[in-house]
């Protein structure tokens, strides 16, 4: 593979802060891979007063322009964190699946073609 492809797991937000950050965490975990909950983020945020939902989303969780780059700026912290430690892990072996391998085998089909 020319590139190595990165992977992490952004949690997003709904209106009343339910989510399946905690069930896409355990897959996060199990994967080895990083995790940004914009939600637990976005509810400090607006705890604080920082910024209010109506910024943030024009609906129950559809992000504005300002949601997007809000998403974007935490995206970009945590990039930030990994560069500042040097993260250059090579592709290990992929653990064993964590709901089985039965779509292990499976093709794309086109069929617009």
């Amino acid at each position: 593979m020319e590139n190595k492809p990165a992977i992490v797991l952004v949690l997003l937000a709904n209106e009343d802060f339910s989510s399946s950050g905690e069930y896409m965490k355990t897959l996060g975990e199990h994967y080895g891979l990083p995790v940004i909950d914009i939600c637990e983020i976005l509810k400090t945020e607006i705890e604080s007063g920082n910024v209010k939902w109506n910024e943030y989303s024009f609906d129950s969780g559809h992000p504005t322009e300002y949601g997007h780059e809000f998403i974007a700026s935490c995206i970009n912290k945590m990039w930030d964190s990994i560069w500042k430690e040097k993260f250059d892990k090579e592709l290990k072996e992929m653990p064993t699946p964590y709901f089985g391998d039965r779509y292990q085998e499976y093709t794309f089909v086109n069929f617009s073609a």
